[in-house]
Protein backbone atom coordinates (compact mmCIF):
# COMPACT_ATOMS: atom_id res chain seq x y z
CA UNK A 1 0.00 0.00 0.00
CA UNK A 2 0.96 3.32 -0.61
CA UNK A 3 -0.16 6.33 1.17
CA UNK A 4 -1.94 9.42 -0.64
CA UNK A 5 -2.01 12.83 0.94
CA UNK A 6 -4.68 15.23 -0.43
CA UNK A 7 -4.63 18.93 0.38
CA UNK A 8 -7.89 21.28 0.55
CA UNK A 9 -7.47 25.10 1.14
CA UNK A 10 -11.25 25.16 2.27
CA UNK A 11 -13.54 27.93 0.26
CA UNK A 12 -14.29 29.57 3.55
CA UNK A 13 -10.82 30.93 4.10
CA UNK A 14 -10.14 28.29 6.75
CA UNK A 15 -7.05 26.72 7.48
CA UNK A 16 -6.13 24.24 5.13
CA UNK A 17 -6.65 20.58 5.80
CA UNK A 18 -5.16 17.44 5.56
CA UNK A 19 -6.60 14.29 4.73
CA UNK A 20 -4.96 11.16 4.64
CA UNK A 21 -5.93 7.53 3.14
CA UNK A 22 -3.85 4.06 2.89
CA UNK A 23 -4.39 3.09 -0.94
CA UNK A 24 -4.27 -0.63 -1.21
CA UNK A 25 -3.61 -2.59 -4.96
CA UNK A 26 -5.51 -5.46 -6.47
CA UNK A 27 -8.92 -4.24 -7.34
CA UNK A 28 -11.75 -7.49 -7.46
CA UNK A 29 -8.99 -9.25 -5.65
CA UNK A 30 -8.94 -7.24 -2.96
CA UNK A 31 -12.62 -6.26 -3.03
CA UNK A 32 -13.22 -10.08 -2.35
CA UNK A 33 -10.88 -10.51 0.06
CA UNK A 34 -12.28 -7.19 2.20
CA UNK A 35 -15.83 -8.73 2.01
CA UNK A 36 -14.89 -11.30 4.18
CA UNK A 37 -13.68 -9.18 6.64
CA UNK A 38 -16.92 -7.36 6.82
CA UNK A 39 -19.16 -10.61 6.50
CA UNK A 40 -20.51 -9.47 3.13
CA UNK A 41 -21.03 -12.50 0.60
CA UNK A 42 -18.98 -12.07 -2.97
CA UNK A 43 -21.93 -12.93 -5.63
CA UNK A 44 -23.46 -9.59 -4.80
CA UNK A 45 -23.22 -6.68 -6.36
CA UNK A 46 -22.48 -4.02 -2.84
CA UNK A 47 -23.75 -0.59 -3.03
CA UNK A 48 -22.12 1.63 0.07
CA UNK A 49 -23.86 4.48 1.25
CA UNK A 50 -21.09 6.25 3.99
CA UNK A 51 -23.61 8.57 5.89
CA UNK A 52 -25.98 9.68 9.12
CA UNK A 53 -29.22 7.85 9.24
CA UNK A 54 -31.52 10.28 8.54
CA UNK A 55 -33.87 11.61 6.04
CA UNK A 56 -33.65 15.09 6.12
CA UNK A 57 -29.89 16.09 5.00
CA UNK A 58 -28.24 12.65 4.16
CA UNK A 59 -31.63 11.78 1.85
CA UNK A 60 -30.73 7.85 3.31
CA UNK A 61 -34.57 6.66 2.78
CA UNK A 62 -33.88 8.69 -1.27
CA UNK A 63 -31.45 5.58 -1.23
CA UNK A 64 -33.34 3.07 0.21
CA UNK A 65 -36.05 3.50 -2.13
CA UNK A 66 -33.82 3.54 -5.47
CA UNK A 67 -31.68 0.62 -4.30
CA UNK A 68 -35.20 -1.40 -3.98
CA UNK A 69 -36.18 -0.31 -7.54
CA UNK A 70 -33.21 -2.37 -8.75
CA UNK A 71 -34.79 -5.83 -9.43
CA UNK A 72 -31.60 -7.70 -9.83
CA UNK A 73 -31.48 -9.73 -6.36
CA UNK A 74 -27.67 -9.70 -6.06
CA UNK A 75 -27.27 -5.81 -5.59
CA UNK A 76 -27.17 -5.74 -1.76
CA UNK A 77 -27.27 -1.76 0.21
CA UNK A 78 -24.47 -1.37 2.84
CA UNK A 79 -25.35 1.78 5.23
CA UNK A 80 -22.49 2.40 7.17
CA UNK A 81 -22.69 5.52 9.88
CA UNK A 82 -24.34 6.17 13.06
CA UNK A 83 -28.13 6.26 13.98
CA UNK A 84 -29.52 9.49 13.91
CA UNK A 85 -33.14 10.61 14.65
CA UNK A 86 -34.79 8.69 11.64
CA UNK A 87 -32.91 5.21 12.16
CA UNK A 88 -35.84 3.04 13.21
CA UNK A 89 -38.14 4.66 10.41
CA UNK A 90 -35.23 3.92 8.30
CA UNK A 91 -34.65 0.40 9.53
CA UNK A 92 -38.75 -0.36 9.06
CA UNK A 93 -38.48 1.33 5.70
CA UNK A 94 -35.55 -1.51 4.59
CA UNK A 95 -37.44 -4.29 6.12
CA UNK A 96 -40.46 -3.78 3.52
CA UNK A 97 -38.55 -2.45 0.89
CA UNK A 98 -35.12 -4.70 0.67
CA UNK A 99 -35.79 -7.66 3.06
CA UNK A 100 -32.58 -9.31 3.27
CA UNK A 101 -30.92 -7.19 0.75
CA UNK A 102 -29.63 -4.48 3.39
CA UNK A 103 -27.13 -3.98 6.10
CA UNK A 104 -26.46 -2.03 8.40
CA UNK A 105 -23.37 -0.80 10.13
CA UNK A 106 -21.87 1.32 12.77
CA UNK A 107 -17.78 0.85 11.25
CA UNK A 108 -14.78 2.06 13.91
CA UNK A 109 -13.34 4.67 11.31
CA UNK A 110 -10.07 2.61 11.40
CA UNK A 111 -12.02 -0.35 9.75
CA UNK A 112 -13.47 2.06 6.81
CA UNK A 113 -10.67 0.95 4.09
CA UNK A 114 -12.35 -2.39 4.70
CA UNK A 115 -15.83 -1.59 4.58
CA UNK A 116 -14.68 0.97 0.94
CA UNK A 117 -12.98 -1.85 -0.69
CA UNK A 118 -15.65 -4.37 -0.31
CA UNK A 119 -18.02 -2.59 -1.83
CA UNK A 120 -18.87 -2.36 -5.60
CA UNK A 121 -20.17 1.55 -5.91
CA UNK A 122 -20.65 4.47 -3.60
CA UNK A 123 -23.73 6.69 -3.03
CA UNK A 124 -24.73 9.51 -1.24
CA UNK A 125 -28.39 10.59 -1.31
CA UNK A 126 -27.51 14.22 0.08
CA UNK A 127 -28.63 17.23 -1.76
CA UNK A 128 -25.88 19.50 -0.33
CA UNK A 129 -22.33 19.44 1.29
CA UNK A 130 -19.46 21.43 2.36
CA UNK A 131 -16.77 19.25 1.44
CA UNK A 132 -17.99 15.47 2.08
CA UNK A 133 -15.21 13.24 3.93
CA UNK A 134 -17.00 10.28 2.92
CA UNK A 135 -17.24 10.97 -1.25
CA UNK A 136 -12.61 11.67 -0.79
CA UNK A 137 -12.13 8.56 1.09
CA UNK A 138 -14.49 6.36 -1.54
CA UNK A 139 -12.36 8.50 -4.13
CA UNK A 140 -9.38 7.33 -3.05
CA UNK A 141 -10.31 4.04 -2.65
CA UNK A 142 -11.24 3.69 -6.27
CA UNK A 143 -15.37 3.14 -5.97
CA UNK A 144 -17.13 4.35 -8.67
CA UNK A 145 -19.57 7.34 -7.01
CA UNK A 146 -22.58 8.72 -7.45
CA UNK A 147 -23.70 11.58 -5.93
CA UNK A 148 -25.61 15.02 -6.38
CA UNK A 149 -23.46 17.65 -8.62
CA UNK A 150 -23.28 20.07 -4.82
CA UNK A 151 -20.47 21.99 -4.52
CA UNK A 152 -18.14 18.85 -2.16
CA UNK A 153 -18.41 16.56 -5.32
CA UNK A 154 -18.08 18.93 -7.86
CA UNK A 155 -14.96 19.36 -5.77
CA UNK A 156 -13.78 16.14 -5.52
CA UNK A 157 -15.09 14.77 -8.28
CA UNK A 158 -14.31 17.59 -11.28
CA UNK A 159 -12.61 15.38 -13.89
CA UNK A 160 -15.36 12.61 -13.26
CA UNK A 161 -18.50 14.84 -14.02
CA UNK A 162 -20.26 11.79 -15.51
CA UNK A 163 -20.83 10.24 -11.68
CA UNK A 164 -22.53 13.71 -10.71
CA UNK A 165 -26.38 12.57 -11.37
CA UNK A 166 -29.16 14.65 -10.12
CA UNK A 167 -30.42 13.06 -7.33
CA UNK A 168 -33.92 15.61 -6.72
CA UNK A 169 -35.48 13.09 -9.35
CA UNK A 170 -36.43 9.94 -7.97
CA UNK A 171 -35.14 6.65 -9.31
CA UNK A 172 -32.08 8.87 -11.28
CA UNK A 173 -29.62 6.70 -8.68
CA UNK A 174 -31.10 3.38 -10.23
CA UNK A 175 -30.67 4.70 -13.43
CA UNK A 176 -26.99 5.34 -13.44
Amino acid sequence: ARELVLEHARTDAVAATRFRAKLAVGGATRRVLRRGAVAVSTPYRVVLCVAAWNRDHKRVDYVIEDVASIEDPSVKLLLCGHPDKDAEALIDLCRRRLGERVRFATVPHVEMTNVLHAADVFVLGSLHEAFGQAILEARLAGLPIVVHPHGGSRFILRDEPGWLVDLERPGALARR
